[in-house]
């Protein structure tokens, strides 16, 4: 992630259990990350960098959210 945006990141968290401090052995990761700007390139670059499906999912969704002036 960070080899990829580098520069562009403004923060990188944890979210759900692991940011609650709640985390057991089952529990899955949960990233919270905020870029400068979202650009269309960015879903291609999120997924050649093997970027989780959810990183790129909420790309996809903020994108939506930004198109109809709700984000």
């Amino acid at each position: 992630m960070e080899e990829t945006f580098s520069e562009r990141i403004w923060f990188i968290g944890l979210q759900g259990s692991y940011g609650r401090n709640e985390a057991n052995a089952s529990s899955d990761i949960d990233m919270v990350v905020i870029l400068d700007e979202l650009h269309t390139e960015d879903y291609s670059l999120a997924i050649l960098s093997g970027s989780p499906k959810s990183f790129i999912i909420s790309l996809l969704h903020q994108n939506y959210q930004d198109s109809i002036g709700i984000g």
